[in-house]
This record gives structure tokens, sequence and C-alpha cells, in this order.
């Protein structure tokens, strides 16, 4: 076995291309079932190194799930793997009727210690709701939002204000809690304390933080769509103030105007004769 440069790869004698090969952690050996991590990573040097990222995170979860911890590689791999229902297991089976085997759809009802035996009723209910696409806090949201986007920094900033405020705002922790009820209630505060166009800007924010996670089966509808936009009042501007003005009234203030700039220039003569 050759060694490389690059940590987790190493070439076997008389095989081609370069092999991923990481330790199983001692205390794991005997419920894993072996020593030794090991598979071929790719063709070239190139490959193989892009492969490494993917070896370790999955070997990650694999020693997270069998030493029953929750870690960030363990949430990221669930993350990426939903499941609507991942209690409910169907398969296929052969049943005698009349005589003859006709293919039969069996489906077994799980529990989530079935799923993740080595972790806590608690702590395996709650994996298992994060499966579903339960259970996501805004943080979840938001940085799932920017992997997705690309934002500037300070955008993501931004969102991650704007959706933190809308859940204090209705005392939720969790995205899939947020309602209807809870989008209307955050558009009442809204209101309330802003401006009609700040209003329009942060619904919009958190409304598009709201599709993705629809978009990724986080949530079945998007909370705000029940809010109407156009609904909500906004400052006139300078062009609408003028056009909601009559033509005669516009007459009337122009002469006023005239009249006005005429005394300020009088007095303004008055005072230089005096100085």
């Amino acid at each position: 076995m050759i060694t490389t440069a690059t940590p987790y790869l190493v070439k076997l004698p008389g095989r081609a291309g370069f092999y991923f090969q990481r330790k199983v952690p001692a205390d794991l050996v005997r419920p894993i079932g072996q020593r030794l991590w090991r598979w071929k990573a790719g063709n070239t040097l190139t490959e193989a190194r892009k492969a490494v990222v993917e070896g370790l995170n999955k070997t990650d979860v694999l020693i997270a799930q069998h030493r029953g911890e929750v870690t960030p590689a363990l949430l990221k791999h669930i993350d990426e793997n939903l499941t609507p229902d991942p209690l409910t297991v169907i398969t296929r089976d052969f049943k005698e009727v009349d005589g003859q085997e006709v293919e039969v759809t069996v489906e077994d009802q799980l529990t989530p210690q079935d799923l993740y035996p080595r972790f806590s009723e608690e702590a395996a209910q709650r994996l298992v709701e994060r499966q579903e696409g339960k259970g996501r806090k805004a943080e979840d949201l938001v940085n799932l939002a920017a992997r997705l986007k690309q934002p500037a920094p300070s955008t993501k900033r931004t969102w991650m204000a704007y959706i933190s405020k809308a859940m204090s705002v209705v005392n939720r922790q969790c995205i899939d809690e947020f309602t209807e009820d809870d989008a209307r209630k955050y558009r009442d505060h809204l209101i309330d304390t802003c401006g009609g166009n700040t209003t329009k800007s942060r619904i919009r924010s958190v409304k598009g933080l709201f599709n993705v996670a629809k978009d990724e089966g986080w949530i079945k509808t998007n909370p705000f769509d029940c809010i109407s936009l156009r609904c909500i009042k906004t400052k006139a501007t300078a062009a609408a103030r003028h056009e909601a003005v009559s033509p005669e009234m516009r007459e009337l203030l122009r002469v006023y105007q005239d009249e006005s700039d005429s005394n300020r220039r009088f007095s303004e003569k008055i005072r230089n004769g005096i100085q």
C-alpha cells in the first residue's frame, strides 16, 4: 500500500486508481464489524480528492449513528434525505389466492427507535421529525436558503433578522409551527411599527424564505400565501400626489407661490435699503 500527500487516500498494489481509507474508531470495531473503511475514490488524484469529502461525511454519519450521537454530519445527512413518512415501510410479498400466488403490497409501521436504535426515545423521535421536515428552526432555513441562493453576507444577515423577528412576534420555535394566523399577526405587527413600504419588503423576504421551506418539503403550504400586499397602504410618491391635485388647485398654488416669491424679493429689497 502506498500513501499519498492527501490524507485518507492510498494506492493499492496491483490496483488502478486511488482508494479512500479511514480507520474505524476502536469503540465501534465490534458493532460495525470491521477495522477499516476502504473503497475506490477515483481513477485520478483530482477525482479522488473530491471524493474524500463525501467519504468523510459518510463515515462521520456512520460513527454518529453507531454511537447514538446527534452531530452536524448526521443532521446534514438527514436534511439531504427527507422522507414524507419514514416510519412506513412498503414491501412486496406473495399471497395464495384461489390456489394461485398473487403479489401483494405489505405495509409495516416502524417506531422511531427502529430507525435509530442507538438513540434515546426522545432523540429518535426528534430525528424522525427532522427527517419528515419538521422541527426546523429559523437558522436552519436561512442556512439552507443561503446555500441555494448564494447571497451576499449582508443579505443573509438581513434574512436572519427578518425571520427571527417573525418567529419571535408569534412565539414560534419551528418553521412547521408557523400558521396563516401567525402570518397575519406578523403583518399587523409590521403595520403598527413600520411604514407601508417597509412592511411589504419584509413580508416579501420572509415569504420567500418560506417558499424555500415549501420547495424542500419542510412544509406543505406557505402561510404567507394568505397575505395580499395590495391591501397594505403605502405613502404616495411625489408624482402620485401631484396627480391627485386638480388642475385648478395647481394653478392656485402656482399663483400663490409666485406671490410668495414676489413678496420675499420685496422684503429683501427693503431690508437691504435699510442697511
